[in-house]
């Protein structure tokens, strides 16, 4: 998958090279999880909306948002609808002029939309009647937090600022890109030195600048997915009546973590790379710290 990326974007690349082949993607990969073929499919759907972002022709054709419309069903599929949020990327592309332009993409809109709402109240009605969230934990209940919340309408920020306080401002929340259970005793250091790898190469790849406009729209997009798919945890895999999230794990970003990184970057300092081999730079050095952790698994 992450060739199809690369064959989509010729412009941060190296963003896409290092949030995908981070040691516990590669890790999920192999053990064929669920959440590797999220990572891949969220992946290629941004790059593909980004695409066609910076191809900026005014409108989209009816074939391309074909191909929008069955990543986004993909992406609706992916942990259960929990990612949808990541649809609202598409506001970066002139979607209201297609539809006045193609009455076609008008007649699947209207008809996407139905469907959502159909959708929507079959997974309402479906959680409304399932007294039971996650067999894996005692006490789940999405009927019982749907009626917490109902209670007091800000037990929700409650919540959120108790989750946050746990895991955001908590550094070692950050080690869940790098578990030790997969990577042995050094998983802390090596996850930090990643980290700030990751963070380096953001903030140099200049390949290509987006607006305000732009960066408002996918930072707000990775708010939504951020704020969803924690709240589908928070009802599903969470015990009922608790004021924080049990469950997401850093890991879960992976996958809308370029949303982020392609809109930090600074002029003051860049790489060049009109060097193609920047690329291979980077893929090498992600690897070597890969192998690195993953021997230190076995204590070598």
């Amino acid at each position: 998958m992450l060739i199809i990326i690369f064959k989509l974007l010729k412009f941060k690349q190296d963003i896409f090279y290092c949030s995908y082949l981070l040691p516990i993607a590669i890790i999920l990969g192999a053990s064929y999880s669920i959440d590797a073929l999220t990572i891949g499919i969220i992946g290629i759907f941004i790059a593909y909306v980004l695409k066609l972002n910076m191809e900026n022709k005014g409108t989209i054709t009816f074939r391309q948002f074909l191909i929008l419309l069955g990543l986004m069903v993909l992406c609706l599929l992916c942990k259960n609808g929990a990612y949808f949020g990541i649809c609202t990327l598409i506001f970066l592309l002139p979607i209201m002029k297609s539809i006045k332009k193609d009455k076609k993409i008008l007649c699947t809109v209207i008809i996407i939309i139905m469907l959502a709402l159909g959708f929507g109240m079959y997974e309402g009605i479906k959680i409304s009647t399932n007294s039971q969230g996650d067999s894996r934990v005692d006490g789940t209940s999405p009927i019982k937090q749907i009626e917490f919340l109902l209670e007091k309408p800000s037990n929700i920020l409650t919540v959120y600022i108790n989750y946050i306080r746990s895991s955001i401002f908590n550094l070692n929340w950050y080690t869940g890109f790098n578990l030790k259970v997969f990577c042995g005793p050094y998983y802390s250091i090596i996850a930090y030195i990643l980290f700030v790898f990751v963070l380096y190469k953001s903030i140099t790849d200049n390949t290509y600048v987006f607006n305000k406009k732009e960066k408002i729209i996918m930072f707000g997009t990775f708010g939504i997915t951020f704020l969803l798919t924690t709240f589908a945890f928070y009802l599903l895999v969470t015990p009922a009546r608790a004021l924080s999230i049990n469950g997401y794990q850093a890991r879960y970003l992976i996958a809308i973590l370029p949303l982020i990184l392609v809109n930090i970057n600074s002029k003051k300092i860049s790489t060049d790379y009109r060097d193609t081999n920047e690329y291979s730079k980077t893929a090498l050095y992600i690897g070597i710290l890969t192998i690195i952790d993953l021997l230190s698994k076995i204590g070598i």
